[in-house]
């Protein structure tokens, strides 16, 4: 196993004899394509979950996008898939341990929080 901070392609270039993988693995690799779209992420560990303020119907989800309104992931997608950045990027976050607790240590809980962006 190999856990690199570094993208895809310099890792297989530049940290592994790509002689030692199977042809198709490194095939893929290079013709591998990060795309326009970005995601900066964030990973937080808490010792209980959140509870938002709005209701317990929210809490008993454990993904959210805060934003505006529906218009608003219309406009920020509809951006992205033109190449563009988005002009109100809002964050999207996400309680995975509330799905699954193995993803977090024991006792504790994971909250992701994600900013779309292209780049």
């Amino acid at each position: 196993m190999v856990v690199t901070g570094l993208g895809l392609k310099m890792s297989l270039r530049d940290c592994i004899d790509a002689k030692k993988l199977p042809l198709a693995f490194v095939t893929a690799c290079q013709n591998f394509s990060y795309g326009a779209v970005s995601i900066a992420r964030a990973h937080h560990v808490l010792n209980e979950l959140s509870n938002y303020r709005n209701g317990d119907d929210m809490n008993a989800c454990a993904f959210h996008r805060i934003l505006g309104d529906i218009h608003d992931i219309d406009v920020q997608y509809g951006e992205i898939m033109l190449d563009k950045a988005p002009s109100n990027p809002f964050p999207w976050v996400a309680g995975w341990s509330k799905l699954d607790p193995s993803r977090a240590p024991e006792g504790k809980h994971i909250l992701i929080i994600d900013t779309i962006g292209v780049g």
